[in-house]
């Protein structure tokens, strides 16, 4: 049975949106991409590299042992030369609250931070990473307690601990608040920076260029924060995505208008690779030569669509002899001739059209 509350998905977003200052004119002014994130050090060209991927992560310690701490000494042992670590999400169980970051977090993976070695005294909201850690949140990290349980998790904490080899209950006072625990573990939280100073932090944090555009830069050892829940980062002429799914895990309900939540950017983008997709399927599945609309002297297949909603395919095989039809346009609807006995074929009894499952029409059969 699961006690924790989540918040609705419109709530998430707006809360993120704050966090960031998503949309604020000075982004624009300034040319800067606000989901980009560039690594200091990125060779640029394309050369071998290894990177370590975590997840998961949000237990402490489990009776007599403490599973993340295993974890983490398996990653030293294979990681040494790896250029980022990518975590995807649960950074802190059960509820993704602050309460639960130095023992949970802090304390198994210190190795990976500035500092590590007086865990204790790290703040989880200024946390600075030996090498990039690249994290999404989980659906643990966005976890709320609702107030009752939040009290008696709270009173019944110092017996809990005492009994914490036979009580495994990650809880505290409260949760995540909607995910900013991770943000403030994470994010550059530009909601947290005065107004007459957000220019200067921007060109300050957003010193990279890529395409054009001014992004976050990413300074092992010195400044690690990442520039939104998603976002892009290049390594070595790899992109790689960072996706939070909590947030589109559920289809739009019902009344909502589905073109306000669509750019025309996307649209088009979308429209485009498929009309390429259509375009690939139809040369894979006809390798012979393209439709003409003129005269032919040698053996050819012709092929047109018919002008209504249902999309067809006609095929008209035609020889090198005196049956050569006239220069011109090529009927839709024309009749072949059997150049053994000069008899016509109608156009709609040379073959039947089937559609393939990819919704294309892809396969023509000859006629029996």
């Amino acid at each position: 049975m699961n006690l924790a509350s989540e918040a609705a998905i419109a709530t998430k977003i707006q809360r993120m949106a704050q966090r960031v200052r998503w949309g604020h004119p000075e982004f624009a002014r300034q040319g800067i991409d606000p989901c980009r994130l560039a690594i200091a050090g990125d060779p640029g060209g394309a050369e071998a590299f290894s990177f370590l991927v975590l997840g998961d992560s949000g237990s402490g310690r489990r009776r007599r042992c403490r599973p993340q701490r295993q974890v983490a000494e398996q990653l030293l042992a294979h990681g040494r030369d790896a250029r980022f670590l990518l975590h995807t999400g649960d950074v802190v169980y059960l509820v993704g609250s602050s309460e639960q970051y130095p023992e949970n977090f802090i304390q198994p993976y210190r190795e990976w931070i500035v500092g590590g070695d007086d865990w204790r005294s790290l703040r989880y909201d200024r946390l600075v990473f030996r090498l990039p850690f690249l994290a999404v949140p989980g659906n643990h990290d966005y976890y709320d307690l609702p107030l009752p349980l939040g009290l008696l998790a709270g009173l019944t904490g110092p017996p809990r601990r005492l009994l914490r080899s036979w009580i495994d209950l990650d809880v505290g006072w409260h949760g995540s608040f909607v995910g900013q625990a991770w943000s403030r573990a994470f994010l550059d939280v530009l909601a947290a920076v005065p107004e007459p100073q957000l220019a200067e932090h921007l060109r300050r944090t957003r010193s990279a260029s890529l395409n054009g555009r001014h992004c976050l830069l990413c300074r092992p050892g010195a400044f690690t924060r990442l520039p939104n829940r998603y976002y892009a980062v290049r390594w070595a002429g790899v992109d790689i995505f960072a996706l939070d799914s909590n947030t589109f895990n559920q289809p739009l309900p019902p009344g909502v208008d589905v073109e306000r939540h669509d750019p025309g950017v996307l649209r088009a983008r979308r429209s485009h690779l498929d009309a390429r997709r259509a375009t690939l399927l139809r040369s894979l599945a006809d390798p012979r030569p393209p439709m003409t609309t003129g005269p032919t002297t040698t053996c050819s297949m012709t092929a047109s669509r018919r002008p209504s909603s249902s999309t067809s395919r006609s095929a008209t095989s035609t020889s090198a002899s005196p049956a050569v039809p006239p220069p011109g346009p090529v009927s839709r609807r024309r009749s072949t001739v059997n150049s053994s006995t000069g008899s016509r074929t109608p156009w709609w009894s040379r073959g039947a059209i089937r559609p393939c499952a990819a919704a294309c029409w892809c396969c023509i059969t000859r006629r029996w």
